[in-house]
């Protein structure tokens, strides 16, 4: 987030830096919440026998 906002600052184009920043995040925390989950529902598997 601190180098998005001295990128916006400095081109003055915050609307495309900052939404390039969400497709990012998004783009990284939905794997991992997938593969969290994934993990949640081995472990209740194991947990069940």
């Amino acid at each position: 987030m601190y180098v998005g906002k001295s990128i916006a600052t400095e081109a003055y184009r915050p609307l495309e830096t900052y939404s390039l920043i969400a497709l990012i995040y998004f783009a990284l925390s939905l794997p991992i919440a997938q593969f969290v989950q994934w993990l949640e529902r081995r472990q209740d598997a194991a947990l069940a026998r």
